[in-house]
């Protein structure tokens, strides 16, 4: 008895870019342009994208605003207050801002209260809303009462041994 071998690769349809008609193919295909059946390759998105973005940059602007926030495993479509015009946190005004920290319940389409800040003071914002502050400052009054008055710290030292554990940017 003989088997019929079949070139597998032969039975596979081959997909082409609709724009610069280059053969697509994991590398240069977008898994999502995949998913959705749109047939451009990585290079004619990103050309794509940059002229929709020079072409409409109040739309670009108004989208930063308007835009997805991702919390708690889901994302919801709100409309943000305008990012600061010099582009830096609203705590610290030393880094750029990239982080929307939110207040409140979020409703779908409306304006969320919210502040704008860097990553370091986001994760600031979200450990003192979970009340980790308050848990660090019943912490250290035991270990007063426990050991008496603790020593100073110098606050250049203890930015540097943060800095060196890796802690922050």
């Amino acid at each position: 008895m003989r088997a019929c071998l079949v070139d597998v690769d032969s039975t596979i349809p081959k997909s082409y870019c609709r724009i610069c008609n280059v053969e697509l193919n994991d590398s240069n295909w977008y898994n999502s342009s995949q998913t959705r059946g749109d047939y451009i390759c990585i290079p004619c998105h990103k050309i794509k994208v940059k002229r929709c973005k020079a072409k409409n940059p109040e739309q670009i602007k108004l989208r930063q605003q308007t835009n997805s926030l991702h919390t708690n495993g889901r994302t919801y479509t709100v409309r943000k207050r305008p990012k600061p015009a010099d582009d830096k946190c609203e705590l610290c005004k030393k880094r750029i801002c990239k982080a929307y920290h939110h207040y409140g319940e979020i409703v779908k389409g409306k304006s969320i209260i919210g502040i704008w800040v860097c990553h370091r003071c986001h994760q600031f914002a979200e450990l003192y809303d979970c009340g980790y502050v308050e848990k660090y400052k019943s912490l250290l009054e035991e270990m007063r009462c426990q050991y008496g008055e603790l020593p100073p710290r110098d606050p250049s030292t203890q930015i540097t041994l943060i800095q060196t554990a890796g802690g922050f940017e």
